[in-house]
């Protein structure tokens, strides 16, 4: 048989072509019912994008006030913001809502230049002293990450 005739034969030869199907079709299927319930599985779990800031800070311990500054990376919406500072093991929560916190931003979002200050003797009346342990913990409050620490009391400790 010369080369043409075999390709003629192998054209026309429709045997195994029902399971050839057969089997991409249920590879089909069983690819389909698994990116839905990856779907389901990853949406049930609340995973939310984790921004990226740079954030600088200054303290002011003879006026009690720390300034903190957005330096770079995306802008935050002031309600998904919660900062928290451990003075000497006590633990204080702010708010950019909180009557002891003032920010520079407008229309609800935190951007490049934007600062928050917190005066902590403002309404709580914590005092801060050279000798004092403190350290601040920035929260992105939708996905519970902590988006910047620092030791403050290492800045007036140089």
């Amino acid at each position: 048989m010369n080369k043409n005739g075999n390709l003629q034969y192998f054209s026309r030869d429709s045997r195994a072509v029902s399971e050839v199907m057969g089997e991409i079709l249920l590879v089909a299927i069983v690819v389909i019912l698994l990116s839905s319930v990856a779907a389901v599985v990853y949406g049930e779990l609340g995973v939310t994008d984790v921004p990226h800031v740079e954030i600088h800070e200054r303290v002011n311990t003879t006026y009690n006030r720390i300034k903190i500054e957005h330096a770079g990376g995306e802008p935050l919406k002031l309600d998904s913001i919660k900062i928290t500072l451990y003075r000497n093991g006590e633990k204080y929560d702010f708010l950019p809502s909180d009557p002891d916190v003032t920010c520079s931003s407008d229309n609800g979002a935190w951007k490049f230049g934007d600062t928050i200050v917190i005066d902590t003797d403002q309404v709580r009346s914590i005092k801060m002293e050279e000798n004092d342990t403190v350290d601040l913990f920035f929260i992105h409050t939708p996905s519970r990450q902590v988006l910047h620490k620092v030791r403050l009391s290492d800045a007036w400790k140089r």
